[in-house]
Parts: C-alpha cells; structure tokens; sequence
C-alpha cells in the first residue's frame, strides 16, 4: 500500500486498523502524540493574546467534535448554567423541567410547531459509530486509488476526467481528502511557483481587520476539540490576517473564519493561505465577501430564476410570503453549505463544490429545494425562514446528490451561471478574469 501522511487530526489508518481497540479512544491517544510534537515547536512569530480555555472531557466523533449521545441531555447540559438555583430544584418534575427549559430558548433553537430541539449552531451526528473492519478495508482501498491518481494527475484531469469525476462524487477518502482538494484547485502549484507569498502578507498590518478576526476565532467549531485550543487559533488566525493583507479590497468578512477553520483541519497553516487564495482568485470568492456582497446579488437573481423555472410551487410561496435568497440562503451560498451539520457531508458538498464550481452550487441548492418541495408548501408562515435555513440538515447528503446526478440544467441556465463571475468582473472594471 502506497503511503500518504494523514492529515494531523485524523488517524485513520493508524487508529483503526493497527489494533481493535475503540476508535475514540486511537483517535484521542493519536491528537496527544501530535499535540505533544507540536508543543515542542517553536511558537509562531506573529502571536496574538488568547484565552487559555480549560481542556474539556468529553468523547469525539472522528472528525474531532464533541459527541452527543442523545436529544434531551443536548438541551440539558446546553441550558443547565441558564436555569439557575430556581430551576435546579425544579429538575425532580419532568413537567416544571421541561417547562423550565422551555421559556429559555430561543426561536434558533426551538421549533414550536415540531416540539423538537434545531440546534443553530454546527453539532455532530449523534449516529457516531466505530467502523467495521469492512468499512476500513475499503476506505484504504479507496485511499490507495486516489494516491495513484495523484501519481498521474494530469491523465485524470484530462483522459480520464469521467473516472476523476464519478469518484469525487462518491466522496473522498478522509486519509487523502486536503491532498485531493489541493490539486483540485491547484494550490499546491500556486505554493511552489510564489514561495514566499505568505510570508509577504503574514508580515503586515491591519488593524482593522485584525479586530474582527480576534472576535470570530472563538465562534469557529466551538464544539471541536482543536479549536478550543490556543494553537490552532493561532494558525487561523495567521492565515485570516495574511489573506486580509493579500486582498486589502477584500479584507477579512464573517464567513471566512468557517472556510479557514474547515482548510486547517486538513492542511498545514500555510497550505490553507494559498488554498484560500486560490478561492478568492479563481473561484472569485473576492466579490463575494466584498462589502455589499456584489457577487452573490448576482447569484441570488439567478437563483430566483432556476426556482422559479424548476420549482414554481416554492417560488409562489416565497414570494407570497416576501421570502428572498438573501433571507434564507446567504450561508449556503457565502461559506458553501458550512452550516450542515454533519462533518463528514459538508466535506463532500465542499470536494464537490470545488471540482464543478458554481454549476454544482446551484444543482446541489435545486435538488434540496425539490427533495423539500413538500414540506415547505406545508410550512406555517410564521416559521418559514427558520425552517427554510436548515433544510440541508434534513437529509443525507448521499441522499441529495443521488438527485442532484439527474438535475438537468440547460445550456442557457449553465451559461447563464458561468458568465455571473464575468459581470462582476466588468461592473467592478475588471474584465480581465483572475
């Protein structure tokens, strides 16, 4: 079998092929190993003042985050410190509990139509199981395929783009997926051919910027393991500030620290940089996070269009309603679905997104709306937004890209999608692309 370095959160060969031991139990004795290597480094130059936030006890799935074992003890531990002493000697009746818990949350967090806890913010699955052995056989044997097309990348990207295309889209293996993104988008390339560009805008100042970044580093996958730990936001935080100082017109936007985050756990600090670059540059994702968002006006029109042509019935109850894109989806277009919860699934909507750009955006988006069509005509007005918000958690993603594959766009929707980047381009007196 070919070798690969893992990425350094995940152990997945090691940890679940070299003994039967439990999974979690690889997965955290792998973290300490690399924890305590990297706590012999020398510190980064480029320091911020953190928080020294307490290590916390508590199981992880193998993506890194916190495991929940069921519904109930979520809203228990996550409103528990809010109730107070009252409360507290209220928890021996389960109707004052619950009651109790009740008048505490907030519409982000409780649907009262359902009765049921929607969590705002990214939790794990709570179907975490250990794989079996079958399962880790053919995730090596998947690996071992992808490191041969790393071999031969430019036979894959030319000859055999449909075999590169049909195994992107079956999902990529966790041991190879940072290498398979970065040659996706070609950021290892970009490294090579500017070496020292990060070290060029790591060096600068904004201040501005900085301020914003320092606020958001502690609302990036607060339920993870390693983003509760000061290192790790140092390394956001670096590459934040760098990609700042690269697009001055840009600078730093809420949404990026996601998008970063998500790169770390699967690349090195300066790997993530040149990475990101390679999205505000070649993916455009500069007019995006821009101020006014000038690019995504223009993707939120032409979705209004493919909503309107593939799915009338939701578009006349959008509009009945005074329901715009920006209302409901600016997450799902701005940080590319960054709010699904399940970990293993927004990777796969990202490889995706990355291989087939904005065509694949849209696709996906139409074949949530349609797999949703009959529950959203069903949704009561006065909860329509929120319940709109957090469709892509209601199902598998296998599930919405098996529709996804018979979405039929037209060369007028697709030509139409490939010329937005273009308008934005000549509006901003760019016609050169980037």
């Amino acid at each position: 079998m070919s070798n690969l370095p893992t990425p350094h959160w995940i152990d997945v060969a090691i940890g679940i092929v070299s003994s039967d031991d439990d999974f979690e139990d690889d997965f955290t004795k792998s973290n300490l190993r690399t924890n305590q290597n990297q706590n012999q480094q020398k510190n980064s130059p480029y320091q911020i003042e953190l928080t020294q936030t307490t290590e916390k006890k508590a199981s992880y799935d193998r993506y890194g985050f916190e495991i929940t074992k069921n519904t109930d003890e979520k809203i228990f531990l996550h409103l528990l410190s809010r109730v107070g002493d009252e409360g507290n000697k209220q928890f021996s009746n389960e109707s004052e509990t619950s009651k109790a818990i009740t008048n505490l949350l907030d519409p982000e967090e409780w649907n009262p139509k359902k009765r049921k806890y929607t969590p705002s913010k990214y939790t794990p699955s709570k179907n975490f199981r250990k794989p079996t052995k079958k399962e880790i056989k053919k995730e090596l044997s998947r690996a071992d395929k992808w490191i041969h097309m790393f071999a031969n990348w430019e036979v894959y990207t030319t000859k055999k783009i449909k075999i590169l295309d049909r195994r992107i889209l079956k999902g990529i293996p966790d041991r190879v997926r940072g290498e398979a993104w970065k040659k996706i988008v070609g950021s290892d390339q970009l490294q090579k051919s500017k070496p020292n560009l990060y070290e060029q805008n790591i060096t600068a100042r904004n201040l501005t910027s900085e301020k914003i970044i320092l606020k958001d580093l502690d609302r990036t996958f607060p339920e993870h393991q390693l983003f509760v730990q000061r290192q790790i936001q140092q390394k956001l935080y670096n590459v934040l500030r760098a990609l700042a100082n690269y697009s001055p017109e840009t600078g730093y936007c809420q949404g990026m620290s996601f998008i970063g985050g998500l790169l770390l756990l699967y690349m090195e600090e300066k790997e993530a940089f040149y990475f990101f670059v390679k999205l505000l540059d070649d993916y455009h994702m500069k007019g995006i996070f821009q101020a006014g968002f000038p690019l995504l006006q223009y993707q939120f029109e032409e979705w209004k269009k493919m909503l309107r042509s593939h799915c009338p019935k939701i578009d006349a109850k959008l509009e009945e309603n005074n329901v715009e894109p920006s209302f409901y989806a600016m997450k799902w277009f701005m940080t590319i679905y960054s709010n699904i919860r399940d970990f293993s699934g927004m990777a796969q909507v990202w490889e995706n997104y990355l291989f087939r750009k904005n065509e694949f955006l849209f696709g996906f988006t139409l074949s949530l709306m349609k797999l949703s069509e009959k529950k959203i005509l069903k949704m009561d007005p006065s909860y329509l937004l929120q319940q709109l918000q957090d469709i892509p958690n209601d199902f598998p993603i296998s599930k919405v890209l098996e529709v996804y594959k018979k979405i039929k766009l037209s060369k007028d929707e697709k030509n139409r999608i490939q010329n937005l980047a273009n308008n934005w381009l000549t509006q901003n007196g760019n016609s050169q692309k980037k």
